[in-house]
């Protein structure tokens, strides 16, 4: 476990000397919001933190953690909120570059969980992998993002979700 550590830490040093020419290495969406479309009855709120690191002025790559608030979801009672939450690993590709204003298209591929206890004690909802095609543009210090949710398991939902963070780094060196 040491040396996988070690060797990502060894990784992320690398990465941030690596050949981003006009941008900052690193960014980090420190609070994003998202509305969330579902299909089931209602739609939700999520947040989100994102860490990137710039491998050059074309591609980024990072870790999203999330955090979704689905309230009822479910058709029967719950103990817990409805709160559901994931990490991904992701990467964006910027398709326009023009100062501190960029376009991007990307993808993230995590886990996602959405384990709820009915009343009664029965365990409904789950866990499992997806993936998340996401679209965007990035002005300044805001993030504005579009990305549809889809997971392999059947308890968690599928959703529409249309966000704006704000962020740290990142910015054109120029």
């Amino acid at each position: 476990m040491r040396k996988f550590i070690f060797s990502i830490l060894i990784c992320l040093v690398v990465a941030t000397t690596a050949a981003t020419q006009n941008y900052k290495a690193l960014e980090w969406d420190v609070l994003g919001a998202k509305y969330l479309i579902t299909h089931q009855e209602g739609d939700a709120i999520g947040l989100f933190s994102e860490l990137r690191i710039n491998l050059n002025d074309r591609i980024a790559v990072g870790l999203k953690q999330e955090w979704q608030f689905f309230g009822d979801y479910f058709s029967e009672p719950t103990r817990g909120q409805g709160i559901g939450s994931s990490i991904a690993l992701t990467a964006d590709y910027y398709v326009l570059n023009n100062s501190n204003s960029r376009g991007f298209v990307g993808i993230a591929v995590g886990h996602f969980n959405n384990s709820e206890t009915t009343q009664l004690g029965e365990d409904i909802g789950g866990s499992g992998w997806g993936f998340v095609p996401r679209i965007g543009y990035k002005y300044a210090f805001l993030r504005v993002i579009a990305e549809y949710n889809y997971t392999f398991k059947q308890g968690f939902p599928n959703f529409v979700a249309i966000g704006l963070a704000v962020h740290l780094g990142g910015r054109s060196k120029i």
